[in-house]
């Protein structure tokens, strides 16, 4: 883990509404700082909840200007607290002139100054832009002299919010350490990591075993070429032994793993023209070599679903490597089969 959130505290706070620009809802500014003493562990949990350090982002230059807008308001409130306010006006603005898909929602936009946040053994400050714009429905009880009173009002959830980012004054010469939420339901989120806060993921060991076994895992399960070549079973043997040879390598080599788990000439063929062509239509960098993350692996494993489903009402999930499992066709019924050998069964 590369964060600790145990002692971290709020120095500032404030809290803008902001519409949707292309439906001109416009913006209401708050015009002072909020007094955050009697929310401020709620909203510390809040902000707890929402944030992972795996995925570690960095600011861009958006592609128009010769800056990144977001990133130089940030700098100018690091370098001088005092700027707190006005800045996060300017931050408000600039999401508002960047909501102009019609589903972005209206929503209350937070910006937090944090300080006491341990980064790899490192004390920094941090600050934490967050949007929130949908809300849940709670119950409140009060006691009465001979029963209860029970009522309902909307707040807003601390399990993770809506969307947001946590940026550590941290490595400010490649774009800052920047942790990215992005818990929305509709299709409206790319906006707030491309085109608000253009941000791109580091290209770290999490990074790199994460994107490569996507890629692995597309690469034996959708393309038309490994299908006419290798049976169901045998796919999904292919990702057990994909998923191992991960786990087995604190240094991934492409040439080793081709090697070893394609380990049939045709089979690396197709598989180097498959990576050229991922690489091009994702503008994701694959390296011959890089090193694994142990974070990630637990990722891998939930990504590699083994799971074969049969006219869509069985499904065959096989968990590890299981070579028992025979395929045929029945002639006589016209229907495909699969034959399991097992010791024991269980009703889950």
């Amino acid at each position: 883990m590369n964060m600790d959130l145990a002692n971290i505290s709020i120095s500032s706070l404030v809290m803008h509404q902001v519409g949707n620009f292309s439906i001109g809802e416009g913006i209401k500014f708050s015009e002072e700082l909020i007094s955050h003493e009697k929310i401020e562990q709620d909203l510390l949990k809040l902000i707890s909840n929402s944030f992972y350090d795996n995925e570690i982002y960095h600011f861009t230059i958006e592609e128009a200007l010769s800056s990144n807008l977001v990133k130089e308001t940030i700098k100018s409130i690091f370098n001088n607290q005092a700027q707190f306010y006005q800045k996060s006006i300017d931050l408000a603005r600039i999401l508002y002139e960047r909501s102009t898909h019609t589903s972005i929602k209206k929503g209350d936009f937070y910006l937090v100054s944090l300080e006491n946040i341990l980064w790899k053994n490192q004390k920094i400050n941090a600050l934490a832009l967050l949007k929130t714009e949908e809300k849940s429905t709670f119950l409140t009880v009060k006691n009465t002299a001979n029963s209860f009173n029970i009522s309902s009002i909307k707040g807003i959830s601390l399990k993770k919010v809506d969307k947001g980012c946590l940026i550590l004054n941290h490595n400010e010469e490649n774009g800052y350490t920047v942790l990215v939420a992005n818990n929305s339901k509709n299709n409206d989120a790319h906006y707030w990591i491309n085109s608000f806060l253009h941000v791109k993921r580091f290209e770290d060991a999490y990074f790199q075993t994460e994107e490569f076994s996507k890629m692995c895992k597309e690469f034996i399960l959708n393309t038309k070429e490994i299908e006419n070549s290798l049976t169901n079973t045998e796919r999904i043997e292919k990702l057990h032994e994909t998923e191992s040879y991960i786990a087995a390598n604190a240094t991934l080599s492409i040439h080793d793993f081709k090697n070893t788990v394609l380990n049939d000439i045709s089979l690396k063929k197709k598989f180097d023209e498959f990576r050229d062509a991922y690489q091009l239509n994702t503008g994701i960098r694959m390296y011959e070599e890089f090193n694994t993350s142990t974070d990630a692996l637990k990722k891998v494993h939930k990504s590699m679903n083994k799971v074969i489903m049969l006219d869509d009402s069985v499904r065959i999930i096989i968990n590890k490597k299981f070579p028992l499992i025979e395929q045929g066709f029945d002639s006589s019924k016209n229907k495909h089969y699969y034959k399991i050998y097992f010791d024991d069964e269980k009703i889950k």
